[in-house]
């Protein structure tokens, strides 16, 4: 039984017991299932880091990472297998890398967070929120809520990461792995990457449906 097949499922019993229209059934149904999607997602996530010993990373990474993206939206795999696939493959590679470049770039973080924060502020300004397959927000005033969110995610993100790096209150680590994940979240927003992650989901649909 799929996740799709679950969440119609419940949606439908909680639709006959509370009586709801076809709109609030439609609204209901998507909800349930990116939850269920999500916490799918997050349990292989917990276990994948618990493995390869880097939880605290890639929990961060993910946190950090999805924070933005409920917003800004971004570039995206046609298929919920395939983007659980890659999106776990990046998200996973994010954290590894982080705890192996940290030690040579601890002193330079917070010039790394302060280049990612302006990075990620003109991909914002210039192309979020960003329309894919499954996402897409088109309405003038609808979109400008949404870029605005974005916007004061970024601002909490960057107000975070200037608290930490001058209280040292956390592993230099989770700051490299947190900032790495805002920034390949901004990335997804242009145009030259969802080109890119279009081939990927064509290469990936030779083995995943």
């Amino acid at each position: 039984m799929s996740i799709h097949e679950i969440a119609l499922g419940l949606s439908n019993y909680i639709v006959r017991k509370l009586g709801l229209s076809d709109r609030e059934k439609e609204v209901l149904g998507y909800g349930t299932e990116i939850l269920l999607g999500e916490a799918w997602k997050l349990l292989i996530l917990i276990f994948l880091g618990y493995l390869l010993k880097c939880l605290p990373e890639i929990i961060t990474a993910y946190v950090s990472w999805a924070s933005l993206r409920i917003f800004s939206g971004g570039a995206h795999c046609t298929t919920y297998m395939r983007c659980l696939v890659f999106g776990h493959a990046l998200l996973v590679g994010l954290s590894l890398l982080s705890k192996e470049i940290t030690v040579y770039i601890t002193s330079y973080l917070p010039v790394y967070v302060l280049c990612i924060a302006v990075f990620s502020l003109y991909c914002i300004f210039r192309w979020a929120p960003a329309n894919n397959a499954n996402w897409s927000i088109n309405g003038v005033e609808e979109r400008k809520k949404y870029k605005k969110a974005s916007l004061s995610v970024l601002g909490i993100w960057s107000f975070l990461m200037v608290a930490v790096l001058l209280t040292k209150a956390v592993n230099p680590t989770l700051v490299t792995v947190s900032s790495s994940a805002i920034f390949v979240q901004s990335l997804t927003l242009s145009p030259p990457a969802s080109r890119f992650l279009l081939n990927v989901d064509e290469v990936l649909g030779k083995f995943i449906p």
